[in-house]
């Protein structure tokens, strides 16, 4: 968001190492039977060790950088924390505007403004890579997932998930199978 007042980082050698087996670490998490013991906090935790470590870096290479967001950038940062709550569970702008204390248009034109995307492409994107990422794991069905993401019926996840990326589930599982 604030991409043109954010400077860059260049992790070192090492720092690039433990990014790499923090990530692998997540995508094994993601991974795991729905099921398994504490899998939602493994990857929540596992997210947050990557986070600080990119932190650590960027705390090494900018140690005075304060930036400093204008109130756009704050209502979209907010945005962005209820989407990433709510994503699996709520997909109306109506929603995310009332958690947020807005009206749908003023939430709408501040995206539009920040992102140059609307709020509705901002869910809809959301969504999809929640989507494909539950798509990654073998065991789970296209229904439980449908079902997962709180669409109504399998087809109605099938037609959205092909209208986003101009395949079906079924076709981009097996595309991206490892």
């Amino acid at each position: 968001l604030a991409i043109h007042e954010t400077p860059k980082i260049l992790a070192t050698e090492k720092e690039f190492k433990i990014l790499k087996s923090l990530t692998k670490m997540l995508q094994y998490y993601n991974c795991l039977d729905e099921d398994s013991a504490y899998k939602e906090e493994l990857i929540r935790n596992t997210f947050s060790v990557i986070l600080y470590n990119y932190a650590a870096i960027f705390k090494r290479m900018y140690p005075e950088l304060n930036v400093k967001f204008s109130r756009k950038q704050d209502l979209a940062l907010r945005f962005w924390n209820v989407l990433e709550e709510h994503v699996k569970s709520e997909r109306s702008v109506q929603f995310y505007a009332a958690a947020l204390c807005v009206t749908s248009g003023h939430l709408s034109k501040v995206l539009k403004s920040v992102t140059g995307k609307s709020t509705s492409q901002i869910i809809d994107e959301a969504v999809i890579i929640e989507a494909r990422l539950l798509l990654e794991n073998p065991t789970l069905s296209i229904a439980q997932i449908s079902d997962e993401l709180q669409f109504n019926k399998p087809s109605f996840f099938g037609k959205f998930f092909k209208k986003q990326l101009g395949i079906s589930p079924s076709e981009y599982r097996i595309e991206n199978r490892k």
